[in-house]
């Protein structure tokens, strides 16, 4: 298979005549290549990893920003694979290695044409190298190239030839080159002042409203989209070197507020890469990590001194309305049809927040919801709706109303419960999950096994949810005007719970002490006998007649049952019986030499709360 470097030297019409490692004279004379580029003769579609090569692996894990799972690449690169070089490299003299067979009308400029007028534009990646400059008099962005010769040459060779067949307003723009005289080979861009994206969005979180935002995040990966199937159809890439191309990329912002993605660098060797995640997670990934924070959603109390409450809450609403209006990891990468006609929107000021937000609720992917790390256990219920008074926190929270008791939405709810147990001594072995029964009045069972001498630890978690969270957003964005007004708050105060759930830890341990070494576990009252002459006339007694204590039978794992609930009324308790006891009636004792342990609870809660932006217009 063609590697995308290989790919690279092939591109388009160029004139230029690409040849194997070892080219022969006849190839030489030979035009190149039309595309799609076709390997050599005998190179093999998909080449096999031997064990007896010299081969590098890394491994690197991106960071999901959807609900698929954790996502991760493994490259391979081996050393003995052979590089595709260019006639033109293969010439020995210092000035002829820059030389191209058509310029096809670019200006050639020498390096006294160019005046920097700065450092470069990113700390690493393509464009670290590219600088501002003044051009005879107009201002350009120049790379330079430094480094070996070879390296230099190489890297300049690709780029000008990639770029002179590359027209796309999100792909760099070529306006010129070096020529066969400058030692420092350079080329010039007509992209104007740039920023790193994610410069870009900490200035633009604080101009602009949450819509517009918003709005730009969609557009950057609609244009991105756009100059990925276009690199696909110009360079005959599949999906996963467009991946590699991608991911190897540096992305920046210019003054037209435009994406523009950079060149991957140059590698040398076959490489291979693998990933469990396509090209429309690539994309997705690309665009939320330009956002502040790289796209991470804050909770509710995470503080963070460099930013202002305001700015915080903002960025939060625009990185859960991005990653819900962006395609899924299953789905193609083209945006939905609904998304492209909010982007159809002529003036910015005519996107609104409640016109994005009801888009989201109507694709069904608006299923975010804001979460509080610990609130005081069975404090909250699920559709309680209140307020939280200023500079308080959740411990202070107001309910003004319950709208499921009291008949105000009607929303599925559903319940859930999982636990798993350990053991301390065996940590490195995991965590096992325990699988619940079901009991009357709403309580569930947990059957463990304890061994012998042991002490089993065990989390449980309760929770009660919304099965649709797009609801309880819908249902503010209905009501909360009307129901503020009757409470004499703002809109964007009101809070509605959509899940509770309790936390909570236990334990049980055999505190029996160990048997005695050479005691026999018989029957009650029974002594170790001696000799053979009495005691056991059914078992034969080996070496000499002398009690065997290293065949005693091993003592089994003890069977108990952990109860609990999510209702506030049940007191979770530890029992040998399977079966709830009645109301009111004290728990049976464990067996003595057994010690049941009750952990701290905690309580859990979600909700959702619009920003004030959602009522504005």
């Amino acid at each position: 298979m063609a590697t995308l470097i290989h790919i690279h030297y092939a591109l388009g019409d160029l004139p230029l005549r690409v040849l194997h490692a070892a080219p022969s004279a006849t190839s030489a004379e030979e035009s190149g290549p039309a595309p799609p580029y076709t390997p050599p003769a005998g190179e093999p579609e998909a080449r096999i990893v031997s064990l007896d090569e010299s081969v590098t692996v890394s491994a690197v894990s991106p960071s999901r920003l959807s609900s698929t799972g954790t996502a991760s690449i493994l490259s391979l690169a081996t050393s003995t694979s052979e590089d595709f070089v260019l006639v033109e490299e293969k010439v020995a003299s210092p000035t002829s290695i820059y030389s191209l067979d058509d310029d096809h009308g670019y200006t050639r400029y020498h390096q006294s044409d160019i005046r920097l007028r700065g450092r470069g534009l990113a700390a690493a990646g393509w464009w670290s190298d590219v600088a501002e400059a003044d051009v005879k008099g107009q201002q350009s962005l120049v790379k330079r190239y430094d480094g070996g010769e070879g390296r230099k040459v190489k890297d300049w060779l690709r780029d000008v030839k990639m770029l002179q067949n590359l027209y796309h307003p999100n792909l760099p723009q070529l306006m010129g080159f070096s020529d066969d005289e400058t030692p420092t080979p350079f080329i010039l861009l007509s992209t104007g002042r740039t920023r790193s994206p994610s410069v870009f969005f900490l200035n633009t979180m604080q101009m602009d409203t949450l819509a517009q935002n918003v709005g730009t995040v969609l557009r950057f990966y609609r244009d991105l989209t756009d100059a990925t199937f276009y690199l696909q159809r110009q360079l005959d890439l599949p999906d996963d070197k467009m991946q590699d191309f991608i991911e190897n990329s540096t992305c920046r912002v210019n003054s037209d507020k435009t994406i523009v993605l950079g060149l991957p660098p140059l590698k040398d060797g076959n490489w291979m890469t693998y990933r469990n995640y396509g090209l429309t997670q690539t994309l997705v990934d690309t665009c939320i990590k330009m956002l502040p924070r790289r796209g991470h959603l804050k909770r509710f109390g995470e503080v963070d001194d460099a930013n202002e409450p305001e700015f915080e809450e903002k960025t939060n609403h625009v990185n859960a309305l991005a990653r819900a209006l962006l395609p899924s990891a299953s789905s193609p990468p083209t945006l939905s049809s609904q998304v492209q006609a909010l982007l159809g929107e002529d003036d910015d000021d005519m996107l609104s927040l409640r016109k994005i937000r009801m888009s989201s609720i109507r694709l069904d992917t608006h299923q975010h919801q804001w979460s509080v790390n610990i609130v005081p256990p069975h404090k909250f219920s699920l559709g309680d709706l209140g307020y939280i008074p200023p500079g308080e926190d959740f411990t202070s929270f107001v309910t003004l109303h319950n709208v499921l008791k009291e008949g105000m939405a009607s929303f599925d709810v559903a319940q859930d419960a999982s636990g798993t147990q350990w053991n301390w001594k065996e940590i490195s072995m995991g965590r096992e999950q325990l699988q619940a029964f079901d009991l009357p009045f709403e309580v569930k069972g947990w059957m463990m096994q304890l061994p012998p001498h042991a002490q089993i630890e065990l989390q449980i978690i309760h929770e009660a949810y919304l099965s649709h969270v797009k609801d309880a957003w819908k249902f503010l964005l209905d009501n909360g005007r009307k129901l503020a007004k009757a409470h004499n708050i703002r809109p964007e105060e009101l809070i509605l719970v959509t899940r509770v759930g309790t936390d909570q830890h236990f334990n049980i341990q055999d505190i029996n002490p160990p048997p005695f070494p050479g005691h026999q576990q018989g029957g009650f009252g029974r002594q170790p006998q001696f000799g053979g002459r009495a005691g056991q006339p059914f078992r034969h007694q080996p070496f000499g007649g002398h009690g065997n204590h290293f065949m005693q039978p091993p003592t089994l794992p003890k069977i108990f049952y952990l109860l609990t609930a999510l209702n506030a009324e049940h007191e979770p308790y530890w029992s040998t019986s399977p079966m709830t006891v009645p109301k009111g009636t004290s728990p049976p004792a464990l067996p003595r030499g057994y010690v049941g342990r009750l952990g701290r609870i905690y309580g859990l809660m979600n909700y959702v709360q619009l920003h004030e932006e959602d009522f504005k217009g």
